[in-house]
């Protein structure tokens, strides 16, 4: 299964995986309902169950790596772009985007009386910059724009010329101050 476009999930409209800052529907006119969702091939899905970075173990179910494709960009160069930009989080962050961890939770289980076979299991969000939906989300776009940039089809010129970037909602302005 492969990311092919994006489509509208209010009136339908395609925009095609090529389009460069794809960010909402051509039709929506302040109307916040107009929300684009990946559609893909149909195909079987398949990912790199070795590598640990999200980005790079589902990178052909993700929009931006489809962009990249479809303008011609290489698989090792749109991974190796995941893996500088993944070395800038881990520099501030302290850890980078990695698979979030999923198990039984033996101590808890035992104290509910649960069978070894069933019990409670979890997957700890708590570590890590990986367990964030709105950095997942703002990842994504980042991995986006910085395609579009080494493809020279952004209006800017250089990274001198980078627009500032703004965040419209309180949690991911909370994300944005830190």
């Amino acid at each position: 299964m492969a990311a092919i476009g994006l489509q509208c999930a209010t009136c339908g409209a395609a925009v095609p995986v090529a389009t460069v800052l794809p960010w909402r529907c051509p039709r929506e006119h302040g109307d916040r309902h107009h929300v684009l969702l990946i559609q893909d091939d149909g195909g079987v899905f398949v990912s790199d169950d070795q590598e640990e970075n999200p980005f790079i173990r589902y990178r052909t179910q993700m929009a931006w790596w489809a962009f990249g494709r479809s303008r011609g960009m290489g698989d090792d160069e749109l991974v190796g772009l995941v893996n500088d930009l993944d070395e800038w989080v881990a520099a501030v962050n302290g850890t980078g985007f990695a698979i979030t961890p999923f198990g039984r939770a033996d101590e808890l289980s035992s104290a509910l009386d649960f069978v070894s076979s069933g019990g409670v299991w979890l997957k700890d969000e708590t570590v890590g910059v990986a367990g964030s939906q709105k950095a997942r989300h703002l990842f994504s776009i980042l991995l986006h724009l910085f395609v579009a940039e080494r493809l020279k089809v952004v209006p800017w010129s250089t990274e001198k010329d980078r627009p500032a970037l703004a965040i419209a909602s309180c949690g991911n302005a909370a994300i944005a101050a830190a």
